[in-house]
Order: structure tokens, then C-alpha cells, then sequence
């Protein structure tokens, strides 16, 4: 198992993982040919409308990628990440409003374009 340094080094466990990027990308691809999951699906993405106990409509989304990092590393920098009050995404803003220690409340604001024919 490779070295992770501490996760309150976010540098150092993101310059860790991309110098060993490409051996554990060959290392998982083997892992999974290995036993059979070569031939599952690697992510799932599923988004549900729901409506709350008060009538407001909210957006539940999973979104699961197998990756090939040590899932206590890989889980405590996402949880960092969706720990902060606030930051940019792709087209938008990503804005925590609540927290427990195991669930984030959070705002994530998208500018979409629709195409117009």
C-alpha cells in the first residue's frame, strides 16, 4: 500500500496521488480483471426529485466513482472539501448550510445553457 501523508497536508496527499496516479490506475485495472469487475459499471450517478415534510421540492443526488485510492484518504479530502463554507465549481458555486459529522447540507448553484433549435 502506498504512503499517504497526513490529511491535514491536502498538497501533500494530492502531489502523492498524482506521482502514483498511473501505477494504481494499472493496479486497479488488473485488481478488477482479476475478479470480474472489469466488466461492472465504475460509477453511478443518479439524481432524484423529492419534496420535503414542508412542500420544498430538493434534488438528492448520489454520486459514486471507484477509485484507486485508500478510501480513508479518498473519503477524509472529499469530506474536507464538502466541509468548506464555500467554494467555486464548474459554472457555479458549492455553499455548505448545515453539517453534522457524517452529513453535509449544502447549496450548489449552476449556471446551465440550453440549447435553443
Amino acid at each position: 500500500m502506498p504512503h499517504v501523508p497526513s490529511t491535514n497536508d491536502s498538497e501533500g496527499v494530492f502531489e502523492t496521488l498524482a506521482q502514483q496516479l498511473d501505477s494504481l490506475y494499472a493496479q486497479m485495472d488488473l485488481v478488477f480483471a482479476e475478479t470480474g469487475f472489469a466488466d461492472s459499471q465504475s460509477a453511478i450517478r443518479e439524481g432524484q426529485v423529492k419534496t420535503d415534510a414542508q412542500g420544498r421540492i430538493f434534488l438528492e443526488v448520489l454520486d459514486c466513482n471507484i477509485v484507486p485510492f485508500d478510501l480513508h484518504a479518498t473519503s477524509a479530502g472529499v469530506w474536507k472539501l464538502l466541509s468548506l463554507s464555500s467554494f467555486e465549481v464548474v459554472n457555479g458555486t458549492y455553499q455548505a448550510i448545515d453539517s453534522t459529522n457524517d452529513v453535509v447540507r449544502a447549496q450548489v448553484t449552476f449556471t446551465l445553457r440550453l440549447r435553443r433549435s
